[in-house]
């Protein structure tokens, strides 16, 4: 099931990325050095909006955080479960990019969960890939930590799916 999650703010992927052409590397500074993607400072949001929609009602919580100097507090969309351990960086330099995992982030008004029968498949894909133990536990106790998954992982796996679709059909062929 896919799960909208509520936010301070109605932030819109597709008019900032689609519409104004803004690379994810800009906003989510610390994706290609660091484990996680970041939420971006709410200065790096002045940067355009004390120019761009400067007096608008809308954007009055962002000014607000610039004021006073405290954090929007945004809902967290992707949460991995503790026993998980995922590095950005590492993915983005091994060149899969964000739209592999978080689908076509360029077009989504809101970020959704993925559902969990996807996400088997992803999981599933990367331990035949890397050999990973950690992945291969999750999904021999599938229904154990199915649960701790439900307010996790990223919206749309087409790519990936289609991917693993194409390699299915090329091992089928050999």
């Amino acid at each position: 099931a896919h799960v909208i999650r509520d936010q301070p703010i109605q932030f819109s992927h597709e008019r900032h990325v689609a519409g104004s052409g803004i690379d994810c590397r800009y906003c989510h500074t610390s994706v290609e050095d660091s484990s996680f993607a970041g939420i971006p400072p709410t200065r790096t949001c002045m940067n355009c909006h004390a120019q761009i929609f400067a007096n608008s009602p809308f954007l009055e919580p962002v000014r607000e955080s610039f004021r006073t100097g405290r954090s929007i507090e945004w809902t967290r969309v992707h949460d991995l479960p503790d026993f998980v351990y995922f590095n950005h960086s590492i993915h983005i330099h091994k060149g899969i990019g964000c739209t592999t995992c978080h689908g076509p982030v360029d077009v989504m008004d809101d970020l959704t969960q993925h559902d969990l029968e996807r996400l088997n498949i992803l999981i599933t894909r990367h331990a035949r890939f890397t050999g990973s133990t950690v992945a291969e536990r999750i999904l021999a106790e599938w229904k154990k930590y199915c649960p701790m998954f439900r307010k996790v992982m990223p919206v749309e796996y087409r790519r990936a799916l289609a991917e693993l679709q194409r390699e299915r059909i090329v091992e089928a062929a050999e």
